[in-house]
């Protein structure tokens, strides 16, 4: 329970966001029975007997389906229970087929997310975009259709996402409470490595060296104060994202981020190329609001701001961390 677990209910059976579910999803976990029998107990026309047999699907095979009990009652129940209760269509729900799991990604982005984990940078949205399909071309393979010559990454990302023994076995090594901490982590990283560099240039003149990674994004231009805080806001974007959908886990790797973000960006109220030593030109038009990262994230609630989407980073309401 200090997981903050969700279960989902279908006509097959339940799911569990929990650790202990992750590692083993062939057998219930506590907090399924644990749930089972609370619903049995609230709604159940008779009184089960002392000795009831269970199944490690948590259910009993001498008691009715637990989907058939409910009969659509699951969200009334929830709220003469006090339990929360997210409709099958909420942002952490399950698709049908299975395709969409707990926490609301995809078995795709869910090995992504596990895969990427194992690198020290890249972030899931940016690991290996040349191996991602669409859901209108996924189509079923076999073991030996997954095999990429020479790419072992490849094949084992193919493996994971249509072999559900390779993608339970990844998954009992990279957890996905450790997916989401590492996830926050990463993120919050980049953003203190962007504000360093940012630093370094204004002091310097000095850009950092480029990355031959592929799956790195290209910096923003440094000597453009908006571009840096562009690039900022995509990273709030992301936390924000991720944490819907990623419930109930990361919540304070996320809250850290943000935090010392927000810290990060009120210490540079500052026109940041002021004085500057190395003959820095301003281009035409620029003023100091131009040159202040606090005034562009923070001081300043633009059109711009109020329009922008999650793909441009924006967060709605021109509003930067809430």
């Amino acid at each position: 329970l200090i997981e903050r677990p969700r279960i989902q209910i279908r006509n097959e059976g339940a799911d569990c966001t929990c650790s202990e579910y992750g590692n083993r999803p062939d057998i219930a976990c506590r907090h399924i029975f644990w749930l089972v029998d609370q619903v049995y107990d609230s709604i159940s026309p008779h009184t089960p007997p002392l000795r009831l047999p269970l199944s490690k699907d948590g259910f009993s095979p001498t008691l009715p389906p637990l989907h058939t009990l409910l009969q659509g009652r699951l969200e009334s129940l929830a709220n003469d229970l006090e339990w929360p209760f997210i409709p099958e269509n909420g942002p952490t729900a399950a698709a049908s087929g299975g395709e969409t799991i707990a926490g609301g990604l995809s078995r795709q982005e869910q090995v992504r997310d596990i895969m990427s984990a194992f690198n020290k940078e890249t972030i899931p949205e940016d690991f290996r975009r040349d191996l991602v399909e669409s859901s209108a071309t996924l189509n079923p393979r076999t073991p030996e259709q997954c095999v990429v010559q020479g790419d072992f990454e490849a094949t084992i990302f193919r493996l994971a996402v249509h072999d559900d023994n390779v993608y339970n076995s990844i998954r009992k090594a990279m957890p996905a409470g450790a997916c989401a901490a590492i996830y926050f982590d990463k993120v919050h990283q980049k953003s203190r490595n962007l504000l360093t560099q940012f630093d370094e240039y204004r002091r310097t003149g000095r850009l950092p060296p480029t990355s031959s990674s592929s799956n790195e994004r290209a910096l923003p231009s440094l000597d453009n104060v908006s571009e840096v805080a562009r690039e900022l806001r995509r990273h709030v974007a992301q936390i924000r994202n991720n944490l819907a959908v990623r419930i109930p886990y990361g919540t304070k790797g996320a809250a850290e981020a943000l935090i010392t973000l927000l810290q990060e960006v009120s210490a540079r109220n500052i026109d940041a190329f002021e004085n500057n030593t190395w003959g820095r030109v301003a281009p035409p038009g620029e003023d100091d609001d131009d040159r202040n990262l606090y005034e562009q994230l923070i001081g300043q609630a633009s059109d711009e701001d109020q329009g922008r989407g999650d793909e441009e980073g924006g967060i709605g309401g021109g509003l930067f961390i809430l």
